[in-house]
């Protein structure tokens, strides 16, 4: 990591500015001395063709789109437009901002006339927007096309902003392309060099080129010359059409560790991407310039969270996965609790008519006989009605205690439930024989009511003992 005497203070930055060109300078580079610049400053420069289309996610339809990955990652500045800025800015204050001070569209070709790309804005105008609505705009920036006829003006403005700009302590990046009628090959590896070698000449703290390409020779080697041309000015290479990650991360790399590149100016290879995976390539570039981080590291960065993220999706699926299986289970559940609570109460309104049969079975009159012999009749059967009833209690205590243990247990096993079966029938001859012998004609009170009482007695017996086996 860069330290702060690591950086090299203009002399035409004001004693008053140091401090703050220190800052920007921190702030922008991550304290690394390398840049990593997130460029949003396409929607002019190319239109819409960079934005919507083939291979191109729908997020990035919508301007704030650049703004919302510049603000949820890691970059060392943002560069836009003073127009974009004013208008999305505020909502996002913590970016760094560059401001892109001139631009073009792409409509105008060479063949046509040489490119110009003129000056829209005053520095002063910029540091006011800083000031006022308390923007971290720490940069300027500027396009030159060498080559061009009208390459005059460019250099003259450029030098202007410079000048300017390093008064109020803002950094300056220069884009420089040749490009023009005079041009025959922009990729040319000593053109480039020339470029980046005009920048130091005009005082630029960063410079931004495309990289060389030569058929048959690594880039990254050609970029070598450019990078010595620069000397104190810092170079940058452009990241040019979207790739693979992995392709581009590694051309960063070499780019920086071969090439003596000092950061990079990405767009397309970032925001042409969903939001969840911007940020995610945002943070893997800022790893490799400003962390230092191999290509492996950087790549796990991307890929890392993406498989977080499917994992993550994949708990809910779970989840809802054991819910489902669970739901099965508490119904039977509850089935069962509503079979055992009927079993009950089944045997409970059971035990309550054998009770009140027992109840209103004494109250039955027997035919029409002389009062004397009425009450002597009716004495008899009174006195062996307690023994009946005895046994008929033990027989409803043991209906009861049977319905109670099945549904406390239900259903456990056939045997209690053949129990509980022959308990309800013998309860049920009981109360049969019990109300038989209460209606019994009184002519045949003696004889009869004698065998119904020993029936009764030999029944109630036998019910005892298979209640107790």
């Amino acid at each position: 990591m860069t330290i702060e005497s690591d950086i090299v203070i203009p002399a035409d930055v004001p004693k008053n500015a140091e401090a703050t060109y220190k800052a920007n300078y921190k702030l922008i580079t991550g304290g690394s001395g390398r840049l990593m610049l997130f460029a949003g400053d396409q929607k002019t420069e190319h239109l819409n063709d960079d934005f919507y289309g083939t291979d191109i996610h729908p997020d990035d339809a919508d301007p704030e789109h650049m703004f919302r990955i510049a603000s949820g990652s890691r970059v060392g500045v943002f560069a836009s437009q003073l127009g974009l800025i004013a208008r999305y800015g505020k909502s996002y204050p913590n970016v760094p901002y560059l401001v892109k001070m001139n631009s073009k569209t792409h409509l105008v070709k060479t063949d046509q006339k040489d490119p110009l790309s003129p000056q829209l804005w005053t520095i002063q105008q910029v540091v006011e927007l800083r000031d006022s609505a308390k923007l971290k705009i720490a940069a300027v920036g500027y396009t030159i096309y060498l080559g061009s006829e009208y390459e005059d003006v460019m250099l003259s403005q450029a030098a202007q902003i410079i000048y300017e700009a390093h008064k109020h302590g803002l950094v300056v990046v220069l884009w420089i392309y040749p490009r023009g009628k005079a041009v025959k090959n922009e990729k040319d590896a000593h053109l480039i060099a020339g470029a980046a070698g005009t920048a130091a000449a005009l005082g630029a703290d960063f410079v931004k080129v495309n990289p060389p390409k030569e058929e048959g020779k690594d880039s990254a080697e050609l970029l070598k010359e450019a990078a010595k041309a620069a000397g104190r000015t810092k170079l940058v290479c452009a990241g040019g059409s979207s790739t693979s990650a992995e392709k581009f991360l590694s051309q960063l790399y070499a780019q920086i560790h071969t090439g003596g590149a000092s950061g990079n100016a990405t767009g397309r290879n970032i925001h042409q991407k969903s939001l969840d995976e911007a940020i995610r390539m945002c943070n893997a570039i800022s790893a490799i310039t400003m962390d230092n981080a191999d290509v492996a590291k950087a790549l796990k960065i991307y890929n890392g969270n993406k498989a977080a993220a499917k994992k993550t999706a994949a708990k809910p699926a779970a989840a809802k996965t054991a819910a489902t299986k669970a739901a099965p289970a508490k119904a039977t559940a509850t089935k069962a609790a509503a079979k055992k609570a009927t079993t009950v109460k089944t045997a409970a309104a059971k035990t309550t008519a054998t009770k009140t049969n027992a109840a209103k079975a004494p109250v039955a009159k027997p035919a029409a006989k002389p009062a004397s012999n009425t009450k002597a009749t009716a004495a008899k059967p009174a006195a062996k009605t307690p023994a009946t009833k005895a046994n008929t209690a033990k027989t409803t205590a043991a209906k009861t205690t049977a319905a109670k243990t099945s549904a406390a247990k239900a259903p456990a096993t056939k045997a209690n439930t053949a129990k509980a079966n022959t308990a309800k029938a013998t309860a049920a001859k009981t109360t049969a024989t019990k109300t038989s012998a209460a209606k019994a004609p009184a002519t045949k009170a003696g004889t009869t009511k004698a065998a119904a009482a020993k029936t009764t007695a030999a029944k109630a017996k036998a019910t005892k003992s298979k209640a107790k086996k």
